[in-house]
């Protein structure tokens, strides 16, 4: 599920960082909308990387809590793997994945770019791409 809703930040974008008024091409300011597209940008791989390792750790606390029954089998011993014992491995690779991602966002975080792509011989832009992009990706 956390992975799905990184789709809904993926389709939210805007115009360009800088205003322009219309009528005499002076740069007005910036752009209003552009801190919450940037914040967009950056919640699309927070939502994705969540819900990845919130999935794999899953699955690998559940192969974790198999491996110390069977191998308490091997001992003939009986072995009451709770949920205490697994939840330490999906606590640390949440943890892992976090700094990860603090990291990415205090040192070069995602932003939105759009680039003219096609100018006419006026030099207007004709047709333009916006994407979320970050200095050093």
């Amino acid at each position: 599920m956390a992975q799905a809703s990184a789709i809904i930040p993926m389709g939210i974008e805007t115009d360009y960082r800088m205003t322009k008024d219309p009528f005499t091409g002076e740069v007005m300011g910036m752009n209003p909308d552009i801190k919450g597209v940037d914040a967009a940008c950056m919640a699309v791989p927070w939502l994705y990387a969540a819900g990845f390792v919130l999935i794999f750790s899953a699955l690998l606390a559940k192969i974790w809590r198999v491996k110390l029954i069977y191998q308490a089998a091997e001992m003939m011993q009986r072995r009451r793997v709770g949920y205490k014992d697994v939840l330490v491995l999906v606590a640390v690779m949440f943890l892992a994945e976090l700094v990860l991602l603090i990291t990415w966002t205090i040192m070069s975080p995602h932003e939105w770019v759009r680039e003219v792509t096609l100018f006419s011989s006026d030099g207007y832009a004709l047709e333009s791409v916006g994407k979320c992009d970050s200095d050093s990706g």
